[in-house]
């Protein structure tokens, strides 16, 4: 099965958190802290927490449900190692972007 070689990554669960965000109802809050909650933890087991995770969470839930998701912590810094070992801080799309076509800089000789 091609599919089994697909894993989620810090860009994977920030779209996730962007559908919760963008298309649950925020008068809905118990729908959108749940499934934020369960992306949430998902990008924790699989080390992928980010700032641009972070930042989606907290435009997806409440503050007061954002603090306990991070269990009170203050910044990235603070987090266990265990969520973000995975993960890159830097925005990895447009790290993509600027890499393609590596070699159009380079000086001809």
């Amino acid at each position: 099965n091609p599919q089994e070689d697909m894993k989620a990554d810090a860009y994977t669960y920030t779209i996730l958190l962007s559908v919760c965000s963008n298309l649950l109802p925020r008068e809905n809050r118990a729908t959108r802290y749940a499934h934020a909650r369960t992306f949430f933890e998902r990008c924790c087991q699989s080390g992928h927490v980010n700032d641009y995770v972070l930042r989606k969470l907290r435009q997806t839930v409440t503050e007061e449900e954002y603090r306990t998701l991070i269990d009170h912590r203050t910044d990235i810094s603070s987090l266990p190692r265990s969520w973000t070992c995975n993960a890159r801080n830097n925005n990895s799309s447009s790290n993509r972007h600027n890499n393609r076509g590596g070699n159009r800089n380079r000086r001809r000789k």
